[in-house]
């Protein structure tokens, strides 16, 4: 006897449910952290509107994101803990160092910014004339 070509909706409609059953708890737990990173970018959105200074933060998180990030590699040995070619003893001086290269990589941006425009982004510009 054949399989009813009509039951197929069916068959499907029963393997659907029991994959909403199965992984239906980790859709809406994904869907819901993606929800709550919407929320929490556009409420930095506002309090960055309201920061004259937000653009050094954003700079920061943009370089951080290039960076390498540390690696943690098993060795025969045990564990390496490496980044940027260097191997580490704790995995907190590898992400100072890490750290370390970020924050210089931002200070050499605005350096280049102040050269390549004239301006002095690091203070305000020493006073030309002298006060009596």
């Amino acid at each position: 006897m054949e399989f009813p070509e009509w039951a197929w909706p069916f068959v499907i409609l029963i393997a659907a449910l029991i994959a909403w059953k199965i992984y239906g708890g980790r859709v809406l737990a994904a869907l819901d952290a993606q929800e709550q990173k919407r929320y929490a970018d556009d409420a930095q959105l506002i309090a960055d509107a309201r920061n004259p200074r937000a653009h050094f933060r954003r700079s920061l998180d943009a370089i951080n994101e290039q960076v390498a990030p540390v690696l943690l590699i098993k060795t025969d040995t045990g564990r390496a803990i490496t980044w940027d070619g260097q191997t580490y003893d704790s995995i907190e001086g590898a992400e100072d160092a890490r750290w370390r290269h970020v924050i210089a990589q931002a200070r050499s941006f605005y350096e280049g910014l102040d050269e390549e425009f004239g301006l002095r982004l690091a203070g305000p510009a020493p006073s030309t004339a002298r006060e009596a």
